[in-house]
């Protein structure tokens, strides 16, 4: 398993050499960057934890039409106070501005440079710090409402923390798959934040207050500062690709002669300057072999890309095509209608878990599974991962779309079934996300990738902001039923997951009929022009 980020539009910036750091040194980067984006990186996809300190906090209840009854369970257990249908429909649009919001950020040019180049951990210090302070005054003064300004300041810093560090994959670069798997769960157990918090408010039956975790949490910030300046690199580490140029200029022995070796008129001297250079070739040659590996480690590895690359079935099949085309086809099109519909459907679920089952099983029902969702969405994230990485690296990407869409049937055939649903669901999230950025890399390849892939971020950004209309439409028209807002997003996911499995499979069966074709072809070719000569010799 290897993982090698590289954007070709930055190729003439400055790289650190991790042979030149120590081990440790860069295990500590590692780990600093999995604890900052474990403290920091997406916590609002703890949003439904979050949600009941809000509810039991009174946030918003002023919108209720009977308030006496809203504010007589303000301060007690999370699990105590019911909201309205009022109050319901709006808390979740503080998460649908927060993902609106690094979605789009997260296609900006600034948010895909790597690591300290830009400073973008000391960029997202700020909105983090100020997000906070304007929550914790928000709880502090409930006439002042900073609520969607905070989330948002808050998903911002995530978002400029998170995105660049996938790059600290290449200090380990024989494990760099590894690095990457582990960085992966950091960010995925950032939704814990909430849950731990909601854990601890009850401990202390509603003592530690929001605006008390809110200012303590200001150190978050301060830390990623301080990590920032210490132990971050300044700049990105060499790419697998690049250490491989190294290696190679490395290994030539011409390098030890140099066009100066003819002011030498002492052949016992040039001998000596010659030897000390060779010697300090051989010397970096070995610092390289020992963090990429040797000769046939790299083959090896080289060999398993190449039957990673054939068994996806449709690798590079766009390579050589500008994105402006590459946007186009069918392949990012179907690709497109995918992301928005499921990024809709995710953000969706995750918003309104609690009112969902509490209108289809009762809300005590409701509230056991909502607190098994908060526990478990983290952690299938975390423990995902792993069996995520194999099944991309070992199944072709139609068998990875079947999977995908059998997920959705699924999700919509098991809607009311509580636990069934939640675990399916946080199965299906964390594998989505994966097989969509490695859809993109094995399609368009890495010269496009940054272009397509930020495009299609983008696009499922601005219509996230559809899920309000949504919320509107169920409590509304509806009567609080989800169901058949599920049944039209479960139909439509169905269709579209279908229409691309089918689109990809068939394109896949038809590289690969090409692909035996120009096999037979050069075979034919040289058993005419091996096949000619026989019978035939030369004399002398």
């Amino acid at each position: 398993m290897s993982f090698a980020p590289a954007d070709l539009a930055l190729q003439d910036q400055q790289y650190t050499a991790a042979y030149k750091v120590s081990n440790l040194r860069k295990g500590a980067q590692v780990t600093t960057v999995v604890l900052a984006y474990w403290l920091a990186s997406g916590i609002m996809f703890g949003f439904a934890a979050f949600k009941l300190i809000l509810v039991a906090e009174g946030v918003y209840y002023n919108l209720c039409d009977d308030q006496a009854e809203s504010a007589q369970s303000l301060f007690t257990g999370v699990d105590d106070h019911t909201p309205c249908d009022k109050q319901d429909a709006t808390e979740p649009h503080l998460c649908h501005c927060v993902h609106h919001n690094q979605h789009l950020m997260s296609t900006r040019w600034p948010c895909s440079r790597p690591l300290r180049s830009t400073g973008l951990w000391i960029a997202s210090c700020p909105f983090i710090a100020i997000g906070s302070l304007l929550i914790g005054q928000s709880f502090l003064i409930p006439r002042f409402d900073g609520y969607v300004a905070c989330n948002m300041l808050l998903g911002l810093g995530g978002t400029f923390l998170f995105v660049p560090s996938f790059q600290l994959a290449n200090a380990f670069p024989k494990h760099s798959g590894l690095v990457a798997v582990i960085i992966t769960g950091g960010f995925n157990a950032s939704s814990s934040v909430f849950l731990f918090y909601r854990i601890a408010y009850e401990a202390f039956d509603g003592s530690l207050s929001p605006e008390i975790f809110f200012f303590g949490y200001i150190i978050v910030p301060i830390l990623i500062l301080v990590a920032e300046v210490s132990i971050i690199p300044s700049y990105a580490y060499h790419t697998t690709a690049q250490l491989e140029a190294k290696i190679e200029k490395a290994s030539d022995q011409i390098r030890d002669i140099h066009i100066s070796d003819g002011d030498i008129s002492d052949s016992n001297e040039l001998i000596r300057v010659r030897s000390t250079r060779s010697d300090r070739r051989k010397a970096k040659l070995d610092k390289l072999e020992e963090i990429a590996g040797d000769t046939e480690y790299r083959e090896a590895r080289i060999r398993a890309e190449e039957e990673r690359q054939e068994t996806s079935g449709i690798w590079g099949i766009l390579y050589g095509i500008s994105a402006h085309r590459q946007i186009l086809t069918p392949w990012y099109i179907l690709i497109l209608l995918l992301i928005v519909l499921q990024i809709i459907r995710i953000n969706y679920f995750i918003t309104t878990i609690s009112s969902q089952y509490r209108y289809i099983l009762g809300s005590e029902e409701a509230s056991t599974i909502n607190h098994f969702f908060n526990t478990a969405l983290p952690m299938g994230g975390v423990l995902s991962t792993p069996l995520i990485s194999l099944i991309l690296n070992n199944l072709s990407v139609p068998i990875t779309f079947r999977l995908l869409t059998g997920f959705t049937v699924a999700i919509g055939v098991f809607n009311c079934a509580g636990y069934i649903t939640v675990i399916t669901f946080i199965i299906f999230r964390p594998l989505y996300y994966s097989a969509i950025s490695d859809y993109t890399t094995k399609v368009f390849r890495f010269a496009t990738f940054s272009r397509i892939y930020r495009t299609l971020i983008c696009f499922s950004g601005l219509v996230s902001f559809t899920q309000t209309g949504l919320n509107t439409l169920i409590y509304s028209p509806l009567g609080g039923d989800p169901t058949p807002v599920n049944t039209v997003l479960s139909a439509i996911g169905i269709v579209i997951g279908i229409t691309l499995t089918a689109f990809v499979l068939l394109k896949s069966r038809e590289g690969a009929r090409e692909q035996t074709e120009r096999e037979q072809s050069q075979q034919e070719q040289q058993r005419l022009i091996f096949g000619g000569n026989k019978g035939y010799s030369i004399g002398i």
